[in-house]
Parts: C-alpha cells; sequence; structure tokens
C-alpha cells in the first residue's frame, strides 16, 4: 500500500472525525476520539491533555512513529470496517508493536489468528516461533512448535530471524528440550511391540482356548512360518513370538525417520517402507500381504504417534 501525503486513506476520512492521526510517512487518518479513547487508554490519556488551539475547521493533529501501512492494519482491527488478514511477517511485528506501544488488549486475539493463520500457511515457524513468545500469542506459539516438528534441521534458518537478537536463551532451550521429549516419546511409540501384538487393532492377538496364540490372524510378519532362518525371537506383553526379520528393518527406519522428523507422518513415508517391503519379496507367503500389513500398520503407528505427541507440552516460557 503506498502511502499519499497528507490525503486520508478511506474508510479513515471522515469529514466529521475530530482527531487526526499522521503516520511517519505523512498519511492522515480523520478518526474519532471516541472509539481511540476505547481502544486504547494512551490515547484517552492523550486526549486528556490540553492541545494547542488549531484553526477552528480543523482537528487536531496527532503525529505518531508508525507508517501509514502499519497504522491502516491496526486501525482496521480497531474499528468496525472490513480488514485482510495481515500476510507478511515484517508488517505483522510492526502492527503488533503499535498494539503492544498503545496498550491496545482487545486487539491480540485478532492478532493471533492472524500468525495462526501465518504459521498454517507455512510462514517461517522458526521466526513465529520468535514472535510468539515476544508477544506472548500461545496459540501460535504452540502452532509454531508443532510446525517445526515437519522440519529435520529446524533450527538451520539461511538467516538468523531478527527477533531473536530479543529471543532469551531459555526459550531457544525451550524449544530443544521440546523437540528431544518428541523424538523420544515417537520413539518409545515405534518401539512398543505390546501394542504391536495386544493393542486395539483388527490384528490383535487371539488365543485358543489352551492359551497358545493364533498366528494366523496376526500380521504378515507374525503370521508367516515360511523362513525361520530369516526370523527372530521378540517378546510382547509376556508372548514370545517369532517375527520376520523385515518388519524389524521397518522398525530401525521408522526410528530413525522420527530422530529427523518426530511426526507421525514419518513413519508412512514410501523410502521408510521401501527396505522392509524389498526384504519382504522374497518370501512367497510375505509377498502377498506384506504390504497391504505394513501400509496399515503404519497408519495405525502413525496415528498413535500424534496421539502421543499431543501430550508433550512446552516448558514453561519467563515472561
Amino acid at each position: 500500500m503506498a502511502a499519499d501525503s497528507t490525503r486520508p486513506r478511506t474508510p479513515f476520512d471522515d469529514a466529521d472525525a475530530d482527531i487526526i492521526v499522521r503516520s511517519s510517512d505523512d498519511v492522515h487518518f480523520y478518526l474519532y476520539k471516541v472509539i481511540l479513547a476505547k481502544a486504547s487508554p494512551v490515547f484517552k490519556d492523550m486526549f486528556s491533555f490540553p492541545t494547542k488551539s488549531e484553526p477552528p475547521s480543523s482537528p487536531p493533529v496527532v503525529p505518531v512513529t508508525e507508517n501509514g501501512d502499519t497504522l491502516e492494519c491496526l486501525l482496521r482491527i480497531c474499528y468496525p470496517v472490513s480488514r485482510s488478514t495481515i500476510a507478511d511477517l515484517d508488517q505483522f511485528v510492526a502492527v503488533a508493536e503499535a498494539a503492544r506501544k498503545y496498550q491496545m488488549s482487545e486487539v491480540q486475539p485478532y492478532l493471533e489468528q492472524d500468525l495462526q493463520v501465518l504459521v498454517n500457511g507455512g510462514k517461517d515457524p522458526l521466526r513465529i516461533y520468535a514472535i510468539a513468545h515476544l508477544y506472548h500469542f500461545r496459540s501460535a506459539l504452540d502452532a509454531s512448535v508443532r510446525s517445526l516438528l515437519n522440519r529435520p534441521n529446524y533450527l538451520h534458518a539461511a538467516s538468523m530471524p531478527p527477533e531473536f537478537t530479543s529471543l532469551s536463551a531459555a526459550a531457544l532451550y525451550a524449544l530443544i528440550n521440546h523437540r528431544r521429549k518428541c523424538v523420544d516419546v515417537a520413539i518409545a511409540q515405534v518401539d512398543d511391540l505390546d501394542w504391536m501384538v495386544h493393542g486395539d487393532h483388527d490384528k490383535k492377538m487371539c488365543f485358543w482356548p489352551t492359551g497358545k496364540p493364533i498366528l494366523g490372524k496376526s500380521w504378515a510378519w507374525i503370521s508367516c512360518r515360511e523362513q525361520p532362518a530369516l526370523a527372530c525371537t521378540q517378546v510382547a506383553g509376556g508372548t514370545e513370538l517369532s517375527m520376520e526379520i523385515w518388519i524389524i528393518m521397518y522398525l530401525d527406519d521408522a526410528k530413525r525417520a522420527v530422530q529427523d522428523c518426530p511426526t507421525g507422518q514419518s513413519v508412512t513415508r514410501p523410502s521408510v517402507l521401501a527396505e522392509a517391503l524389498n526384504s519382504a519379496s522374497s518370501c512367497t507367503r510375505c509377498a502377498k500381504t506384506a504390504w497391504k500389513d505394513l501400509v496399515e500398520y503404519s497408519r495405525l503407528l502413525a496415528a498413535r504417534i500424534d496421539d502421543a505427541l499431543v501430550k508433550v507440552q512446552l516448558d514453561p516460557l519467563p515472561s
């Protein structure tokens, strides 16, 4: 939005306005004191002071340090007029700083919504983490942390986010520690063989009246007995079972994947499934159902990982 010198911007151009706010780039906003006073204690106090006399036909002019674009974004939140979501992080920070300066607390929920839109739209989550912390936008902070889980090199920014000059070491440590906890939680789900065998899913192990497991109704890597030399013994929930070695290959690859990106989606990627499926294809029995079973298992495991990650909270941050 290019600013025209002294020319008022629609819709802030009412002829009966009783105050003019002039931006740093000389854009005039014709406003009403009562609205500004309700929105900002700073303006309310300002209006209580005597002002120098102006020509009878001209409202008093209040110069401010914000530019026209920043003021317009801020005023569109305060006024009953249409507005667009702030789509640029630099612009967002300028508006958030102005809202803090003028103590416009009622503006905060609208700014937080905009920041949520930015992080959900793929904007720089590392920078948004810093912004959300510095301006106390908790839901956007959590959203940025979740978004960063999808990035293997989450701290490798092309350039340092400007807000990092004000971000505390404690805030950065909290982010790193949250990532570590998420990796540990995700790996624990991958390692949970008890859930694999006895969990609440269609392949849950059934038993004969004698207590012997019914292997044929379980996963392909458990039910197969074609190549005992390529199997290994595992214990799940107190049950000792022989499993095909290719499922161990998948679990190892899944753990490496969540170490890079601790999210459920990581364990469903074709690259994580590929080596295990290639190995399973050498067995005539496994080859028939391995793809179907492993894809289904990875999908269930992904949901389980994501459910567990929701419970991982960011450490309390200093104000």
